[in-house]
C-alpha cells in the first residue's frame, strides 16, 4: 500500500466483474465500449473497462492518473482493455506504464481516450501512424514518442493509432 490509500482504496481498484458478453460479436464489444467511453469521459479518475477473450467484462478505476488491471492475470492475454484520461491528466496519448500493461500482458488492444483523442495499440491492426510534422506543441508530444517506442523500441510488433474523438 502506498501512501495516502487506504485498504478500501485498494479494494475497490481490484477489477469487478460486471457481466459476459459474446466478445465474438464486434457490434456487442462496440456497444460496451461506447457505453463506457459515454459514462466516463469526465470523470476525475482513470476508469477502465476490460472484455477477456472468454467474453467476461469487468470494471475497474484507480486514480487521476492510472488505473491497474494486472489483478486479472491470465485474463489479460488476448483482452480488450480501454480506460479514459482525465482532462486534467492527460497527455493526449499512452503513458509509459500503460504500454508497459499492454505489452507485458499480452493485451489484444488498448484504447484509451480523452477529451480531445481516441488512441489504440493493436496487436491485431499493425498500422502506425506518421510522426506528427511538429511533434513538439502540447497535443503531439507524447504522440511522436509512442510512434517512435512503437517503431524503434518495441520493433513494431504492434500497432498504434490516434484519432480525434467525435
Amino acid at each position: 500500500m502506498t501512501s495516502g490509500e487506504n485498504s478500501d482504496t485498494i479494494e475497490k481498484s481490484i477489477p469487478k466483474y460486471v457481466k459476459t458478453i459474446n466478445a465474438n460479436s464486434p457490434e456487442k464489444v462496440q456497444e460496451v465500449l461506447n457505453n463506457f467511453k459515454d459514462e466516463v469521459i469526465n470523470e476525475k479518475v482513470e476508469h477502465a473497462c476490460i472484455i477477456t477473450k472468454s467474453s467476461e467484462v469487468y470494471r475497474a478505476y484507480g486514480t487521476s492518473n492510472n488505473v491497474k488491471v494486472e489483478a486479472l492475470g491470465d485474463k489479460l492475454i488476448g483482452a480488450t482493455v480501454s480506460h479514459n484520461h482525465p482532462i486534467e491528466e492527460t497527455e493526449y496519448s499512452f503513458s509509459n506504464d500503460d504500454i508497459s500493461t499492454f505489452y507485458k500482458n499480452q493485451i489484444s488492444e488498448l484504447i484509451g481516450f480523452d477529451e480531445k483523442y481516441e488512441y489504440k495499440l493493436s496487436r491485431v491492426d499493425l498500422t502506425i501512424d506518421v510522426e506528427p510534422e511538429d511533434w513538439q506543441n502540447e497535443y503531439d508530444v507524447r504522440h511522436a514518442n509512442v510512434i517512435l517506442d512503437t517503431v524503434y523500441k518495441y520493433h513494431s510488433e504492434f500497432g498504434y493509432t490516434r484519432r480525434e474523438r467525435r
